[in-house]
């Protein structure tokens, strides 16, 4: 029993380990693969790893992958104990995911620059918050604090008359309603 808690324990050091790799340097590994996987690229501003700006879901699903990966690695190996490795691997998971959710606590805990890089990006990720329009454009942001934002001109709306959207042929066929618009479709598949 005592050997499952210090299996939890140690996948709780991993979990924090990985988040802290995964917030370093995980963000460049997580691009190449968007990138690799998706039709469209992934924008330079997002800050995204495997774990790290993550929902519980899909941190949930890395420490299940990496649980399920140990218990085939233990199956490989020939030790491979049905009830002993799946507790085990019960264990890590466990661990892991506590690890991946009270990562940010725990990395925040430690003294040093973690501490103060933490609140940078929170400082950043306001000013971001602040810059950004009620529909959703960025506005640019000033270089200083002191510089005013510059206002968007207003698109002038001006009202068009139907005449002017619709094309001239379609003026003429509501002139002409004795034909009936199955006899196109008629002629052009008769073509």
């Amino acid at each position: 029993m005592d050997s499952f808690i210090l299996i939890a324990l140690l996948g709780f050091a991993a979990g924090v380990a990985i988040y802290y790799f995964d917030m370093k340097k995980g963000s460049r590994l997580y691009r190449w693969w968007y990138n690799l996987t998706h039709q469209h690229p992934l924008e330079e501003d997002v800050d995204k790893g495997f774990v790290h700006s993550r929902s519980f879901r899909q941190k949930l699903i890395i420490a299940l992958i990496i649980a399920v990966v140990e218990l085939v690695i233990a199956y490989l190996v020939g030790g491979f104990h049905i009830i002993h490795d799946f507790i085990t691997a019960a264990s890590i998971f466990s661990g892991l995911l506590a690890g991946f959710v009270a990562g940010p606590l725990a990395l925040s805990k430690l003294p040093g620059g973690l501490k103060t890089a933490k609140q940078i990006i929170n400082k950043a990720e306001e000013l971001e918050a602040k810059y950004i329009d009620d529909s959703g454009e960025k506005t640019p942001i000033p270089k200083s604090s002191k510089e005013p934002i510059p206002a968007k001109p207003k698109k002038e709306v001006k009202p068009e008359s139907k005449e002017k959207e619709l094309p001239e042929s379609k003026l003429d066929s509501d002139n002409n309603d004795d034909k009936d618009w199955r006899s196109g479709i008629k002629d052009f598949l008769d073509k």
